[in-house]
């Protein structure tokens, strides 16, 4: 059963960002890193425990995946995983 894939405003901000700020340095650099990012997310409808829990939660439904430098993090509600934001490696998920 697919589950479905809801995107938060603040990750769809958070992902628009991500675009802008890559693409000072590289336009091309910054179309593949948002589309990683979503075909990274679009895998979570068949297999949404296949990232880890959230170290600063560690609560089997809090997760995320990791692409390139950046930590998605979702949420696993019954059929629905939220897309809750997006944010670089080196920072720490606040609320």
């Amino acid at each position: 059963m697919a589950h479905k894939i809801i995107w938060t405003a603040k990750a769809l901000t958070q992902l628009e960002g991500i675009s802008d700020y890559i693409s000072i340095d590289s336009v091309k650099h910054a179309n593949l890193t948002v589309k990683r990012i979503i075909d990274s997310v679009d895998n979570l409808a068949d297999f949404p425990r296949m990232g880890r829990m959230t170290p600063e939660e560690n609560i089997d439904d809090s997760r995320e995946i990791l692409v390139f430098s950046w930590r998605v993090l979702y949420e696993i509600r019954g059929s629905d995983i939220y897309i809750l934001s997006i944010i670089h490696g080196a920072q720490r998920r606040r609320g």
